[in-house]
């Protein structure tokens, strides 16, 4: 098989799993770990109204970038550091009626226009992604209002317990097409 001349992501399987010019799930699990996440989400599936991927992120990246605004300020989006800013990595798991997604969730406490301790910092900002997250509306392709689940979240006080979240949720990143599981923030 012909590995694939620019390092982009390709459709080209290996064995069945990642290509030889996509990124081993080892060294995405490692990179992870380097980082020390503030929150820990879990956006459950809802089998009676299931939400499509693209909802989710398109949620998510609103969700950020008002997060992002509020408690940094306008400004974020100049910042060339991305540990000046709020950001997240995602993983989709299941399949059908079942799926749902795991979100990393970066805190840049040194940025944040808020006082307190970093805990009370942390569950400002949880509570604050559950509220943004219900202001945006879901619809049905009927153009009805519909239930969106509530996201669980959890904060990540450790540095081990945000590399043992990122080992949970990055773990099915060796299966067949998983690269699609996997996005980033726009950042």
């Amino acid at each position: 098989m012909k590995e694939t001349k620019n390092k982009e992501w390709s459709d080209v399987f290996f064995n069945g799993y990642l290509s030889r010019s996509q990124t081993d799930k080892h060294d995405i699990q490692d990179w992870l770990d380097t980082i020390k996440f503030g929150l820990h989400i879990t956006i459950e599936p809802t089998p009676w109204s299931p939400v499509v991927d693209d909802e989710v992120r398109q949620r998510l990246r609103q969700v950020e970038m008002n997060i992002n605004r509020r408690f940094i300020g306008n400004k974020f989006s100049k910042f060339k550091d991305w540990f000046d800013r709020f950001w997240y990595t995602g993983f989709f798991e299941g399949k059908g009626k079942w799926r749902h997604s795991h979100i990393l969730f970066y805190i840049p406490y040194q940025r944040m226009n808020v006082t307190g301790n970093h805990n009370y910092r942390r569950m400002t900002v949880s509570r604050t992604f559950v509220t943004e997250w219900f202001q945006i509306p879901s619809i049905n392709y009927l153009g009805r209002r519909r239930d969106i689940s509530t996201p669980y979240t959890q904060t990540i006080k450790r540095k081990n317990n945000s590399v043992r979240c990122s080992r949970y949720d990055s773990k099915e990143l060796q299966n067949r097409d998983a690269y699609e599981d996997y996005f980033f923030s726009t950042m």
